[in-house]
């Protein structure tokens, strides 16, 4: 498999389980955790949420462009923006602030326990997280 395939089997996966999620209503599941989404109105939230998924991305070298390069946290914010229709012109400033918080790995932590709690469920795994 090459990185780029591997790359959309990664983004295919992430997107199917924010799908679920929102088709779900993004409801408090059992255990009463909340579900990981991504805000869809625009404004702070929204940039965050994306600052966070492009640094992260970055962080796990996970995306590759079409000439197999892996995408830095400028390329990774600018197409998000882009794909979201939020300008990240800020884009630096942001990641900054990210930094500076107490947990900025929160977000994703979230999302692997979103994952392994639906990969449980269609397991069947019992007393699962």
């Amino acid at each position: 498999m090459t990185a780029v395939e591997k790359n959309r089997e990664l983004a295919l996966g992430f997107a199917s389980v924010l799908l679920e999620q929102l088709e779900n209503g993004g409801e408090e599941e059992a255990g009463g955790t909340h579900a990981v989404r991504l805000e869809v109105r625009k404004g702070v939230t929204l940039k965050m949420t994306l600052v966070r998924l492009a640094y992260g991305l970055e962080k796990a070298h996970v995306f590759c462009g079409e000439d197999g390069h892996l995408l830095n946290y400028n390329e990774l914010s600018d197409a998000f923006g882009r794909m979201f229709g939020v300008p990240l012109k800020n884009a630096s400033r942001l990641k900054q602030e990210l930094l500076g918080q107490e947990d900025p790995a929160a977000f994703f932590r979230k999302i692997v326990e979103s994952i392994d709690r639906e990969t449980d469920r269609r397991l069947g795994v019992k007393g699962g997280k």
